[in-house]
């Protein structure tokens, strides 16, 4: 009887184990259909070799270490010896977030104790009435007949760049008078939030006023996941993609569906109760690196659609797309991008970004520098007609 029942046992948990493997190698057969999930260290980036000194000079027209000294950033030498766990991020987007409402304020990046005399940056920030980042140095401006609309994420907007240091504040100050710039990037953004505000907002954009002009979006990876928050947003206790408006295509169109949170389709349900997963986490299965062609096309066609909708309210001349940095495959974006109507690639990932000397990102932050935002201009200025 005793042996019996010891068979009756075993067999179940044979059962119950190649049970879980079937369930287990269905999970991953799902997943190489719908590209969700992959190891956090798989990346594969299509790299350019960044362009000798002489060469980058003869392309791009500029000294790659002309910038004032004034935008120049010195880290401390103790910084090298600490990590990204150390910073106070919590506390500088708590001031970000106490602050919003004000138009002008101070949000410092600080190491945790022991190390708390040390920042990694200490940024002024001025907002306009509509919540916009107030762009520098246009007070000549009254009769610009042409608008240069920068949008984007943090990049754009100049996360942890004073006053007057961020990418649209430089470029005006080295274009033409007729063009007026203005700095639409928010913080964390993709390009789904600015399809909700175009959507959501009836005044939104109604200050420029010019008669036409252009776009320019900065473009990083991150925008990639934002767009369709994948696994690693829900795993992440306060991420702030999940409460990012959530748009399907359908039909030669993107269709709101909410946000990312309250979306209750399958495919969302399964990726919530992943995210509850610490076999997963400690795993480290989080999101793809390299994107399905078709999510590549997807997000390709969302850049088109915005620019249509903001063509609906401004005469837009050119949509550019600018790339600098490493991408990931971006070959096959920038191919996709390149088909789509009144979209310009602009490609200067081949400006080197990691000489000696050189400070165009803050240390573990990987924010760009004021010195960063000097040479995109630079680069910028050069590559489009602002006549």
């Amino acid at each position: 009887m005793l042996f019996k029942k010891k068979i009756k046992i075993v067999s179940i948990n044979l059962g119950v184990f190649l049970a879980a493997l079937v369930l287990i190698e269905l999970f991953f057969i799902f997943n190489s259909k719908y590209n969700f999930l992959a190891r956090r260290n798989f990346i594969n980036y299509d790299k350019n070799q960044p362009l000798p000194l002489e060469q980058f000079k003869a392309k791009y027209g500029f000294d790659l270490f002309g910038a004032p000294d004034d935008l120049k950033i010195k880290p401390n030498p103790r910084v090298k010896f600490l990590s990204h766990s150390q910073l106070n991020i919590a506390q500088a987007m708590q001031q970000y977030q106490d602050n919003i409402a004000n138009t002008s304020f101070r949000v410092d990046l600080k190491f945790l104790p022991p190390n708390e005399d040390l920042y990694i940056y200490s940024a002024d920030y001025t907002h306009n009435k509509n919540g916009t980042r107030k762009v520098e140095f246009q007070d000549s401006k009254t009769k610009a007949e042409k608008f240069v609309l920068t949008i984007g994420d943090s990049f754009t907007y100049g996360e942890g760049v004073s006053n007057g240091n961020e990418l649209a504040s430089q470029l005006t100050k080295k274009i033409s008078s007729k063009w007026k710039v203005y700095n639409y990037g928010i913080r964390g953004a993709s390009v789904n939030n600015f399809l909700f505000n175009l959507q959501s907002k009836p005044g939104y954009l109604n200050e420029i006023k010019e008669k036409s002009g252009i776009i320019i979006w900065y473009y990083i990876d991150d925008q990639f996941e934002r767009f369709f928050c994948n696994l690693l947003c829900y795993q992440r206790p306060y991420s702030y993609t999940r409460q990012h408006p959530h748009y399907e295509y359908a039909d030669n169109d993107f269709i709101y569906k909410g946000t990312f949170e309250d979306a209750t389709d399958p495919y969302r349900r399964f990726l919530k109760l992943l995210s509850a997963s610490e076999a997963i986490k400690f795993s480290g299965i989080a999101i793809h690196k390299t994107y399905s062609q078709k999510q590549i096309d997807i997000f390709a066609k969302s850049f088109q659609k915005l620019s249509e909708k903001i063509n609906e309210k401004l005469p837009v001349e050119k949509f550019y797309v600018v790339f600098m940095g490493g991408i990931r495959t971006k070959k096959d974006f920038i191919q996709a991008l390149d088909t789509q109507k009144n979209i310009s690639v602009l490609d200067f990932t081949d400006i080197p970004q990691m000489m000696e000397g050189q400070n165009l990102k803050y240390p573990l932050d990987g924010h760009p520098t004021p010195e960063f935002y000097w040479v995109l201009t630079e680069a910028l200025k050069n590559k489009i007609d602002f006549k």
